[in-house]
């Protein structure tokens, strides 16, 4: 074997050494925080180095950097979600971009590609429960699903309090859908008696003291090929939901019952409740006007934060793998529970970055808000209300603070809405109408249905969250931000490529004035007027610059063309 084929083999069998060893490493909590802080430490030096690259450029207008993505993809891989982060303070920190035009293109993202997301949602649901439960169970449904039917407590599907909530409510207007919102059917359940969903499955509901079966037990299974084991035993629970398969499955496969309920879901996720419910988030209007408790609400605090978490440590990387040590809060996430809890108690909180004042909204705004793109159908009026309703909203948000903070504290609203947006989105996914059918198919596979709390819930199904977390940031990546950096960077580009043009043209002019034959009158005449013609070339180019921006914007718009064909492939 030569050296260069020996140090190829001794390089190789380093990378595998060192991936086992990374993959290792994020098998713990100890071992994420470190590969979390080495992820972070790049990614300070990345910013730093781009910060000086386009300070450059932007001044002199001649030192475009080289983005290199490859670097920012190796300082963030362990988390999509820094990507995002990244972008943000990218088009906000370093490239000052307007923040009037980048709320206009976050309100066309919004009103268009949300109810795509919804429908993508649908899909993706679908195939993770196909791989995570489906392919590990019977493929038929069994008898007792359709006779005895599956009890599940409230309380293991409704980790938000959501229940807590009349539908009817101004509350309730925030969080549930219509008619055909089956967490408003849930609620019916709960509070008026059985109902059938869509000839899908029935419901009923066996409230506090009477009890009823949510355990297993291996002496009620059976032999019979059409009952799969896993029949419930009578280990006693209150406030539970008891669902029944319809009979008109009997003999199908699982799969086509799953198919149906999802299905019956769309839109999963309702596209018009996104926005307020992000501002819920940090302001807790749902919260005020549903009268609920610091128990209820603090449930919230911790279903988000637990929900951020996975975010943060970039769970929608296959690689990331989470232990024991995720089903418990630390003192640090406590205390960050113990602030959200209080700021949507009181619906206001302090401003990170501006020093006087609390930032808040008027219940009342978000109301007429919620109202307004609630009845609007009218794709282009839709738009007008989400756009007038984010500006009305964010300068309310900074309405308490010193005139000389409100630019910094709009920035923030900005920025924390980009990033609550996935927490959001999640939260309004394991919702009880998803969360019911995912405990059901959870406990055909590892019979149990009970969950300590939200956090071992999470656990318990990261094999579902995974590809849904996935989907909502390369929606927010490559449907929003990316194009958004690449239009905002394109000015520079131009820029840098003139001033090279320019310079190149006028190196060439020199180098022939110095190849003029001083003894040779002819030759000399010659020679000065190629030069002549060429300094009118150069003067044409960096004066006017005319000829060289249309020879510059076929090239980019090609480079763009390419960048854009890219970006839709990764949407997908």
């Amino acid at each position: 074997m030569s050296k260069e084929s020996l140090q190829k083999t001794k390089n190789a069998d380093k990378g595998v050494d060192n991936k086992k060893s990374r993959l290792k490493n994020l098998s713990t909590k100890e071992g994420r925080k470190d590969e979390r802080k080495k992820a972070d430490d790049k990614l300070a030096k990345l910013k730093k180095s781009l910060l000086a690259k386009l300070g450059i450029a932007n001044v002199i207008c001649s030192a475009f950097p080289s983005l290199n993505f490859g670097a920012i993809s190796d300082a963030v891989k362990e988390s999509l979600n820094d990507v995002v982060k990244f972008l943000i303070d990218i088009l906000i920190t370093l490239l000052d971009i307007n923040l009037v035009k980048m709320q206009k293109l976050l309100t066309k993202w919004l009103a268009k590609e949300l109810n795509i997301l919804s429908s993508e949602l649908n899909f993706t649901l679908r195939n993770n429960l196909n791989s995570c439960f489906l392919c590990k169970v019977n493929p038929n449904i069994p008898k007792w699903m359709i006779e005895a039917g599956i009890n599940i407590e409230v309380k293991q599907i409704d980790f938000q309090d959501m229940f807590s909530i009349h539908p009817d409510s101004e509350a309730g207007k925030f969080i549930y859908g219509g008619e055909e919102d089956m967490n408003r059917f849930l609620f019916g359940v709960i509070n008026e008696g059985p109902k059938s969903w869509q000839n899908i499955a029935t419901f009923s509901f066996i409230p506090d003291g009477e009890g009823s079966y949510v355990g297993y037990n291996e002496s009620l299974d059976t032999e019979d090929n059409q009952n799969e084991k896993g029949e419930q035993n009578t280990d006693k629970r209150n406030n539970v939901i008891n669902m029944k398969i319809n009979s008109s499955y009997g003999n199908q496969p699982l799969i086509n019952f799953v198919n149906d309920y999802i299905n019956s879901q769309s839109p999963i996720i309702i596209s018009s409740k996104t926005i307020p419910n992000v501002m819920d988030l940090k302001y807790g209007l749902t919260s005020r006007l549903g009268n609920l408790s610091i128990t209820s609400i603090r449930k919230k605090a911790e279903f988000n934060a637990a929900v951020k978490q996975l975010f943060d440590e970039g769970v929608e990387n296959p690689d990331i793998m989470i232990d024991n040590s995720f089903t418990t809060f630390d003192k640090e996430q406590k205390d960050a529970i113990d602030r959200n809890t209080n700021e949507m108690y009181t619906g206001e909180f302090d401003s990170s970055n501006c020093c006087c004042g609390k930032s808040t909204i008027n219940d009342d705004t978000l109301i007429s808000f919620n109202e307004r793109i609630e009845k609007e159908t009218n794709k282009e009026k839709k738009i007008s209300i989400i756009d007038g309703g984010l500006t009305q909203i964010a300068n309310e948000s900074v309405s308490g603070f010193e005139p000389e903070e409100r630019n910094k504290g709009y920035i923030e609203f900005f920025i924390d809405f980009l990033q609550n947006l996935s927490t959001v989105i999640v939260s309004m996914v394991l919702s009880p109408k998803i969360n019911i059918l995912v405990v059901m198919l959870y406990y055909m596979v590892n019979k149990k249905a009970r969950f300590f709390n939200v956090k071992d819930f999470l656990k318990s199904i990261i094999c579902v969250v995974r590809d849904i977390m996935l989907g909502i940031l390369k929606k927010l990546i490559f449907g929003l931000l990316l194009p958004q950096l690449i239009d905002e960077l394109t000015d520079i580009v131009k820029c840098a490529i003139k001033q090279k043009i320019s310079r190149k043209v006028d190196e060439e002019k020199k180098s022939l004035e110095s190849l003029l034959p001083k003894q040779n009158i002819e030759d000399a005449g010659r020679f000065a007027a190629i030069a002549k013609a060429l300094g009118k070339v150069t003067t044409s180019l960096g004066a006017d610059g005319e000829l060289l921006n249309s020879a510059v914007d076929v090239g980019f718009d090609s480079t763009n063309n390419s960048t854009k064909e890219a970006i839709d492939a990764n949407k997908s």
